[in-house]
């Protein structure tokens, strides 16, 4: 992990909020007496990959992960959770007693990134992002105290933690609203690439309106391996009731022929700990650029490059994100590579780039183009919030100075995106 690769001077590792907040406070009384004192970063799950992003090349970094407590308050079906934990330690204790929580589909990707910076999880075509779902707050503030955050509370910071990244405080712990959910039907089908047609038209055809279902959830990615020279493609469904064989997803899973199949009915634990193993523009048009990309780096050794459609969840009007109706219908694209050799890095960024700046030409010239960007999917070249449109830019902003008047998680901290780029 490119993480692992940046060593920090001093590492802190505290096991309770009042320990976070001594480090904060600490920190904050050296920046205000020397602004050139070295950096500090914080991780959590450490998911993120790319370098600086949980961790600084000296400096300090503060590890969270003592902070890994899940607690359930079975009355009220909410469950507050440390910020350190990854999803498939949460998805375990809340499957146990019969709930769920809007979170990660990766058992391994951390809760912190993942909800402070939007959140796309199994039930998000029903009850939108992650963040959404959050009831509070529990954050350190650049002044060192732990605040409790709710909606009533501090209704400005609530909204700016919700898809502002790490620029307002160092989150704790997130109280989580549950609900009651059995087993689910789905899993992976893997086609090889004679069926990219075939898929992409189910794709679009899912995508339609008027096909709409809010229990099912579709993930479709194209992918070269260069050890093999070959494309495949996958589709990871979810129907979020126990529904065997859901005819909204019945346009997928017709098609052949299919490599591998783990369609199934189970709970979101073992889905996600799939995930963890198993990893509306023209999307044709979107899918040959992507080909040709591909291609354009083939030599690279042990190369593997993925392209992926899913559904933009549905907007919600109590987070950052600046979505409106106007953005349904919307689908994420992700890129995702690996390769062996730190001497290719430069040659898969420019191809990446390169990628992007094709697509976002595409689209701006059939009139669909879109400034929005799913966080925790950026490379550290976009800029996220940015895309939440200046409306909400200047509502974070603002918020920022209000909670954080000395600039601290704006010009000291590492990782993250910031506001002011």
């Amino acid at each position: 992990m490119a993480q692992a690769r940046v060593s920090p001077d001093c590492v802190v590792i505290p096991t309770q909020p009042s320990e976070v907040a001594t480090a904060v406070k600490i920190l904050s009384q050296a920046y205000q007496t020397d602004s050139q004192v070295p950096r500090f970063a914080v991780r959590s799950g450490g998911h993120t990959t790319f370098p600086g992003a949980g961790n600084t090349a000296g400096g300090v970094t503060l590890d969270l992960s003592n902070l890994n407590s899940v607690n359930i308050k079975k009355r009220q079906k909410v469950v507050p959770i440390g910020s350190a934990l990854r999803w498939g330690a949460v998805y375990e204790a809340v499957t146990k007693e019969g709930l769920a929580v809007l979170g990660g589909r990766d058992s391994g990707v951390g809760v912190g990134g993942l909800i402070t910076g939007e959140g796309l999880s199994f039930f998000s075509p029903e009850r939108g992002f992650a963040c959404d779902n959050v009831v509070n707050f529990q954050v350190v503030l650049a002044s060192g105290q732990v605040a409790e955050v709710y909606s009533t509370s501090d209704p400005d910071l609530f909204l700016a933690l919700k898809g502002g990244s790490n620029n307002f405080g160092i989150v704790t712990r997130f109280d989580l609203q549950g609900f009651t959910q059995g087993n689910i039907w789905g899993g992976a089908i893997q086609y090889p690439a004679s069926s990219d047609d075939a898929q992409i038209d189910a794709f679009a055809e899912w995508m339609s309106p008027k096909n709409s279902d809010p229990h099912s959830e579709v993930e479709q990615s194209y992918l070269y391996e260069q050890q093999s020279s070959s494309f495949f493609t996958t589709n990871i469904m979810y129907y979020t009731k126990p529904v065997v064989n859901a005819s909204s997803l019945s346009k997928f899973t017709r098609i052949e022929p299919q490599l591998i199949s783990t369609m199934r009915l189970s709970n979101v634990t073992e889905f996600a700990e799939e995930i963890d193993e198993f990893q509306a523009v023209d999307k044709h048009k979107v899918h040959d650029m992507w080909a040709t990309n591909a291609r354009s780096i083939a030599s690279v050794q042990a190369l593997q490059y993925s392209l992926t459609f899913q559904r933009l969840p549905p907007s919600k009007s109590n987070d950052a994100l600046g979505l409106d109706q106007s953005d349904k219908n919307q689908v994420i694209t992700l890129l995702t590579i690996s390769w062996e050799n730190a001497s290719d890095n430069d040659r898969v960024n420019a191809a990446a780039q390169l990628f992007i700046s094709d697509v976002d030409k595409v689209a701006e010239s059939m009139g669909l183009g879109n400034k929005y960007r799913y966080l925790p999917y950026c490379a550290s070249f976009q800029d996220p919030i940015g895309g939440y449109g200046p409306a909400s830019v200047k509502q974070l902003k603002a918020t920022s100075k209000k909670y954080d008047p000395h600039s601290l998680f704006q010009r000291a901290a590492y990782g993250g995106f910031e506001l002011y780029r």
